[in-house]
Parts: structure tokens; sequence; C-alpha cells
């Protein structure tokens, strides 16, 4: 029996309703995935972006051929966009990143261990946040 993906019902849902926008609350997202966000989906817009590395989740949507828009982390809220453009730009589920790195990068996996409930996106100095909202970069 073949394990199931956790962002595989995404994927089904989004198949199965076909329309060309589907407006969704990221609690509803929660619901049909049936399992919490991570905390970096409500509050970093970039975890929504279309780009097939950036997640697990954000290939379950371009397969369905869909794209994602209308971001808004204050409302909790995005629409998926149906896509012709996403046809064909993914093949199969990405593999580990580390699988296609530089054996030097990976020589110390297993090494480091990262602390339950830490929050990897996050900036690591309250400055870089406030300096790319001011400049534009970030867009919430």
């Amino acid at each position: 029996m073949q394990r199931r993906a956790k962002y595989d019902p995404l994927e089904a849902h989004l198949k199965s309703v076909g329309f060309e926008r589907i407006r969704m609350t990221f609690g509803e997202v929660e619901q049909v995935i049936g399992s919490s966000l991570p905390a970096s989906a409500r509050k970093h817009r970039a975890w929504w972006s279309n780009n097939p590395l950036n997640s697990v989740i954000t290939y379950a949507w371009l397969a369905a051929g869909y794209k994602t828009e209308g971001v808004s982390i204050e409302h909790e809220s995005l629409t998926f966009r149906k896509s012709e453009s996403v046809k064909g730009q993914i093949r199969s589920k990405p593999e580990s990143k580390m699988a296609k790195a530089h054996p030097v990068f990976s020589c110390m996996g297993g090494t480091a261990t990262i602390s339950t409930g830490t929050d990897l996106t996050e900036p690591s100095l309250p400055e870089w946040e406030a300096m790319t909202m001011e400049q534009g970069i970030c867009h919430e």
C-alpha cells in the first residue's frame, strides 16, 4: 500500500472542484488536508508562492493545475486560479533537496538538531523583516 503525502488531499480537492478560481481560507485548507498548516504559512506570504521548489504543498496545487493569487496573511485567505502555464511544469514529486545536493553539503547530515517549534522561515533579525517591508520585498 502506498503512503499518501500530507498535501495529496489538497491536490485531489482542487482537481475535483475544477472551478477557474477557488477562494479558500487557511482554515479550509487545513480541513481539506486534515492537519494544521505550519506557523510560517500564517506569517509569510512567500510560503504560498508558486515556486515548485518552495515546499511540498506547492507541488499539490501546481500538480492540480492551479496557481495561488491574492494571498492575504491578514485575512488568512487565498485564491487558487487555474493556470495553463502549470501543465508540463510538474512531472513528478520533488525529491529531497539533499538528494540533489553536492556531497560536501550533505557531509554534516544528522549532526544538527532543530528544537521543536523553531520556525526556520522566520527572519533571524527583526531589523531584516522591517527593512524588507520598507523596500517592498515582502508584501502582506
